[in-house]
């Protein structure tokens, strides 16, 4: 697994794509994938899923870990969440801390972890 993390619109989707060598690449959207049975290369919006998850009541870490399991080579985008003014409503406040202790986990298990600023890839792990 390959984890790719970065701001909003820094091209880290773009950098994900070269990072698989086939013409077809599957990408799921976390803004509309559900929670089970995800097949994909690419796992764009990985944040938006874990706010649809705390919404929805579902356990992240147990839909994380399917994620994964099903998928070896899967590459796993999200945007970071945790810079800059702290949200005044709670429900904001616990999707940003899932967001960043979801991102600590992959991180450790990722073969690979990348940020993406303006378009460069730094390699972190």
């Amino acid at each position: 697994m390959i984890f790719i993390i970065g701001g909003a619109y820094q091209g880290k989707l773009s950098y994900a794509k070269t990072l698989i060598q086939n013409s077809k690449v599957n990408i799921v959207d976390g803004c509309i994938a559900g929670f089970d049975n995800i097949k994909a290369d690419i796992f764009y919006n990985l944040h938006i899923w874990i706010k649809r998850m705390c919404t929805s009541e579902i356990e992240v870490e147990e839909a994380i870990h399917k994620l994964i399991s099903n998928n070896n080579n899967i590459i796993i985008v999200c945007n970071e969440v945790g810079c800059g003014v702290v949200p005044i409503e709670n429900s904001e406040r616990i999707w940003r801390e899932q967001v960043g202790r979801t991102s600590c986990v992959l991180a450790q298990q990722a073969k690979s972890v990348y940020r993406v600023f303006a378009g460069i890839p730094t390699k972190l792990k």
